[in-house]
């Protein structure tokens, strides 16, 4: 029988991150479980839509997926994530075979946060995720100190309304 979608959980009492795997080739997708097992929490899916079943329900800390895959492809999952504001701050890094110029650029302009293209090297596959997981790690600090200092002031300036990002 064939499974869309099984959650393995490892370690759930850990504080590890999660990382979904995406991946319809099931000799690829076990040798990425396999591999990142050993640092991550993994979940896995074997297309999009099953992504995005998990997604909403285990909200992982990093998305891995690859682009051409049945039902739904993972360019399609990178969009849907990233212009949902629920899950936009997920981050996206797309494995694939498809490296010419143009399918790079196409699958950046889903808001990728990387693109990694068939074969690639396991390390450099680890040192992204770690890299991806520990900028996000710092900007939820970050923010958090941020929201902490603010709680501090009078109510009248916590209400204020603030400078958007067009604003100079």
């Amino acid at each position: 029988t064939s499974i869309d979608t099984l959650e393995r959980d490892s370690d759930t009492s850990s504080n590890r991150p999660t990382v979904l795997v995406v991946e319809d080739n099931t000799d690829l997708r076990n040798f990425l479980i396999q591999t990142l097992s050993e640092h991550y929490h993994i979940q896995e899916a074997s297309n999009g839509q099953g992504a995005l079943d998990i997604i909403h329900q285990k909200h992982p800390d990093l998305v891995l997926s690859d682009i051409m895959m049945p039902v739904m492809r993972g360019d399609d999952l990178c969009r849907v994530l990233k212009n949902n504001m629920e899950t936009s701050h997920i981050p996206v890094i797309l494995l694939t075979a498809l490296g010419d110029r143009e399918s790079i650029i196409h699958g950046l302009e889903t808001k990728a946060d990387h693109y990694i293209v068939k074969p690639f090297d396991i390390e450099i596959l680890k040192a992204n995720i770690a890299s991806v997981l520990a900028n996000k790690e710092f900007l939820r600090q970050r923010f958090a100190q941020l929201n902490y200092q603010t709680e501090d002031l009078p109510k009248e300036v916590q209400e204020a309304p603030g400078l958007s990002l067009d604003q100079e």
